[in-house]
């Protein structure tokens, strides 16, 4: 997996994530040479199931961002389980 300090990442955060974007690769995070964090590409289709997976707890603030920027949240949240049918993951 590709590399990026956290140095190089603050002085060229925009030619970074246009790479990762590019590329759509992960970009491991370093500090000292130690990985302390990675940056994804997102699938803006795909966004919600994501989230979901990852951290089912950040739904509420997910919301929480749409009501304020006045987006239509889908409703209720789907999420495709391993035999490729949709569920609801909240209740």
């Amino acid at each position: 997996m590709a590399r990026v300090s956290i140095r190089e990442l603050s002085r060229n955060m925009g030619t970074v994530m246009d790479r990762v974007a590019r590329r759509r690769q992960p970009l491991l995070v370093t500090r000292g040479g130690l990985p302390v964090a990675a940056l994804i590409p997102v699938d803006a289709d795909a966004l919600d199931a994501w989230i979901l997976a990852s951290a089912p707890e950040s739904i509420d603030g997910v919301r929480i961002l749409r009501t304020r920027s006045g987006t239509n949240p889908r409703s209720p949240a789907r999420a495709v389980t391993s035999s490729g049918r949709a569920r609801s993951r909240l209740r």
